[in-house]
Parts: structure tokens; C-alpha cells; sequence
């Protein structure tokens, strides 16, 4: 095989590292065979010194951050004006980046989907493969009509789409998109790592730690889930949320229900809670056709997962189909004292088993970052 340079563009770069971030440096760190260069926006002048994450080289598509003055009336003119404007400079960068680094072909991840504006933008000369891991122009079952007309132009443009099994089987049902269903092919979440597990949540413990990490939105994953998951918990059992809600009362609401909010963690420390873990909550998205990646994170981790979802086929049931330590739970049974005695019971009965990692990873090894990064690699190499 030969050695090529690629370059993987996502939004955030380090030490901003959203999920969709850790994702693409995950892919980014399993292709050794070649050169890779990670592309994205500056968010913090602390990144000023950032050049590399894991010894790759980082570039960045602007030369500096604008003060929130500046981001104010970026925002009114945004209102305006569109987005495209202030795209078009991140455009012209990534064509200079791409071409000062000699690289070969482009990974893009489009979450968020700006990225995708600056690859139609850019006009570049070589192979543009799209790794798209949230909805673009269909969610909470309604189209875009705008979107979908970007995202059919983005198709057009560049060789090959990656996306998830939900995506896929709604693309192949779309008439217009289905046009394009050969340069389409699935490939699941990289997030499949060996993580650490404390020996401390074994059963005999005087208290038990129930977590859930992530951030509460009121129209995906609304806040009081978890205040009804909390009234149904036995006294011993401890909620813990790290993470954010976009509504700053809804964290008081939080607070006053019981649960232990510690607030945006870094990956080292949420790492940290997540080892220390007793039973992982997930909760499934409203969004039909977009499966939380930190789903994967816990089956990783082969703790027991309480799995609550809002509505009747949830893809996370599907996913965890196999997963012996899991038990789903609607929100409305939450609210139903017979289920939620059956919650109880089935919690208290798992405290301090996991599954091997090598067992965990021979039924979902579709989810290894391995596995992703070979995907992609076979196909840039039909080039």
C-alpha cells in the first residue's frame, strides 16, 4: 500500500475536543501507515501554541479569534447576510492548507455542517470523502428542503459519503439522494476502546453511583428524565450528571431533585467518573434517525447500562440487543411503579459484574476505531 498524506477536517481541534473531534483523531491515530494532518477552526487564542495532537501535525483554518465584540456583530451580520459569507474565508484556507501540505485526500466531518460549506467552498482539486455522522437535512422526522439541496451538491462534489446504518437506510428510501447510493456505505461509531474499570463498584460498597455524562437539551434529551429516574432510585443510590443543560435553570431543577450535577468535566476527569462508576444511565435521543455515540463509549467500558429511551423503537434498543448487562426503560415507565420495582431489582442484581472487554469487542467490532479506519482507508485507496 502506498503511504499517502490525508487530511481529516473537523471543527473543534484540542483542547476543545468534542465528541465528533475525538472521534475523527481516533480514526486519524489508527491509519499509522500514513500521514495525517488534522484541519480545523481555532475557538481560543490558547490554541496559538497548539500545533500537534499525538504527534500529528494540527493546522488551523483562521489566524486568530475575534473578541466577543467582534462575535456579536458576526452574529448580527450572520442574521442577515447567511452563513456562506463567512465561510468562504475558511474555504480559501483549507485550499492553501491543502495545498502547502501536499495532501492527497480529504477527510471531512461534517457535525457541524459548516465544515461541509467549506469543502463546497474550497474547490479542491483532490478526492473529498465525507465522513457524516449526524443528520444533515432530516431530523425529528421533518426535511429541509435548503439542506437537502446543499447536501445532494455535497454528494455531487466528493467521492465517497461514510455514514451511520440509520442514515444510510433513510438515504436509500429518499429518491433523489438513492440516485447516489453507490458512493454511499456505512461505517458505525470508532469509539469502541479498552477503558479503565475500578475495582470499588463491587456490591459491597455502602453506596451505589449511578451516572450520566453528557448534556441535557429540553427537546432531545429533556432534563427531568433524570428527576424521574432519581424519585424511583433506592436511598443508597447515588445520581451523578456530569455535563451541561441548555437552559442554566434546569441544572438548580437538578440540584434540588438530589442529583450530584458536577458540571462540564474535562475527558481526563470524566474518564476518571466514568471509571468509578457503579451502572451507566444512557438516555436515547428524540431524534429517530441519530444514535448518541456515547452509547458506545459505555458498552466499551462492560458495565451494567440502564438504557432509557422515549419513544417505542429507539435504535439504542437494537445495539444493545446483545449486551447481557443492560436494561431499557421507557420514560413513561419510569413513572409506573411496577416497572420501575423491575429497575430496581435488576440494578441492585448486577452491582459489580462487567463483561470482558475481549468479549465486548468480538460482538460489536464494527465499532472499533480499527475497524472504521480500515474501512475508510480501502476505500480512498480505489482512488
Amino acid at each position: 500500500m502506498n503511504i499517502m498524506k490525508i487530511g481529516i477536517l473537523a471543527y473543534r481541534q484540542y483542547p476543545y475536543i468534542s465528541a465528533n473531534t475525538a472521534i475523527a483523531y481516533t480514526v486519524g491515530d489508527c491509519m499509522e501507515e500514513h500521514e495525517i494532518v488534522h484541519i480545523g477552526r481555532k475557538q481560543d487564542a490558547c490554541q496559538n501554541s497548539v500545533s500537534e495532537y499525538n504527534e500529528k501535525k494540527i493546522r488551523f483554518l483562521n489566524t486568530d479569534v475575534k473578541n466577543a465584540k467582534n462575535s456579536r456583530l458576526k452574529n448580527i451580520v450572520r442574521k442577515v447576510l447567511g452563513d456562506e459569507i463567512f465561510l468562504l474565508q475558511d474555504a480559501k484556507s483549507l485550499k492553501k492548507i491543502v495545498r502547502e501540505e501536499k495532501i492527497e485526500a480529504l477527510i471531512c466531518v461534517i457535525a457541524p455542517n459548516d465544515n461541509a460549506s467549506m469543502i463546497l467552498g474550497a474547490h479542491l482539486d483532490i478526492p473529498v470523502y465525507v465522513y457524516q455522522l449526524d443528520p444533515f437535512y432530516n431530523s425529528f422526522d421533518q426535511v429541509d428542503e435548503t439542506l437537502k439541496r446543499k447536501f445532494i451538491k455535497l454528494l455531487s462534489k466528493t467521492k465517497h459519503l461514510f455514514t451511520t446504518d440509520l442514515l444510510f437506510e433513510e438515504y436509500k428510501k429518499d429518491a433523489e439522494v438513492s440516485e447516489y447510493m453507490s458512493q454511499i456505505s456505512v461505517v458505525q461509531f470508532p469509539k469502541l476502546i479498552p477503558q479503565k474499570t475500578s475495582q470499588c463498584c463491587g456490591p459491597n460498597r455502602n453506596r451505589v453511583t449511578l451516572l450520566y455524562a453528557g448534556t441535557l437539551y429540553h427537546n432531545i434529551r429533556n432534563p427531568k428524565i433524570l428527576v424521574d429516574l432519581k424519585t424511583c432510585l433506592p436511598e443508597s443510590f447515588d445520581l451523578v450528571f456530569c455535563g451541561s443543560c441548555d437552559n442554566p435553570k434546569d441544572m438548580e431543577m437538578l440540584k434540588e431533585a438530589g442529583i450530584i450535577c458536577k458540571g462540564y468535566c474535562s475527558q481526563e476527569v470524566l474518564s476518571k467518573e466514568v471509571e468509578n462508576a457503579s451502572i451507566l444511565i444512557n438516555i436515547g435521543n428524540l431524534v429517530r434517525n441519530q444514535l448518541g455515540s456515547k452509547l458506545i463509549d459505555y458498552i466499551a467500558t462492560g458495565k451494567p447500562i440502564l438504557n432509557i429511551t422515549q419513544f417505542e423503537e429507539c435504535p439504542t434498543i437494537k445495539v444493545l440487543q446483545t449486551y447481557d448487562l443492560k436494561f431499557n426503560i421507557s420514560v413513561t415507565e419510569l413513572q409506573d411503579e411496577q416497572h420501575a420495582n423491575e429497575m430496581r431489582v435488576y440494578l441492585k442484581s448486577v452491582l459489580g459484574k462487567t463483561i470482558p472487554f475481549s468479549e465486548v469487542q468480538e460482538m460489536y467490532t464494527e465499532y472499533t476505531p480499527q475497524f472504521v479506519a480500515k474501512t475508510i482507508i480501502e476505500q480512498i485507496s480505489k482512488r
